[in-house]
């Protein structure tokens, strides 16, 4: 198999994991404090921003939100995106790994980087 063949594979394997019973969680990752968004697969947001603490009860805090967000519109699959920011990402991404029906993805910075020049005119933050 090409190369250019095998990344359209990989592209179309991670899109099939994506349903319109998925919950995508987008994180901004800081020394501090956090910004989590919560869309579907349509970019159609569930709940307003949560900013928690880089702490286990801010972990804790998120974690209960996307169980309420799943209750409440029927997910059944969790994703949670997030740039490797520093070493910031890692307690907070292991803290989601031991949880069941939550995939953590890590975003390349590049790649956010590119989506923002597209006409997008916010802020960093995501509130």
């Amino acid at each position: 198999m090409s190369k250019r063949n095998h990344l359209k594979e990989r592209l179309n394997e991670k899109l099939e994991a994506i349903t319109f019973k998925t919950l995508i969680v987008g994180v901004d990752i800081a020394k501090h404090n956090q910004w989590a968004r919560f869309v579907d697969c349509r970019g159609i947001e569930h709940n307003k921003a949560l900013k928690f603490e880089n702490n286990r009860n801010g972990f804790n805090a998120i974690l209960a939100r996307i169980y309420e967000i799943c209750k409440k519109e029927d997910f059944n699959k969790v994703i949670v995106g997030m740039e490797p920011t520093g070493h910031y990402w890692k307690a907070f991404a292991n803290f989601l790994l031991k949880q069941a029906k939550i995939t953590v993805v890590l975003v390349n910075p590049y790649h956010t980087k590119k989506g923002k020049g597209a006409g997008r005119q916010q802020p960093d933050k995501i509130r």
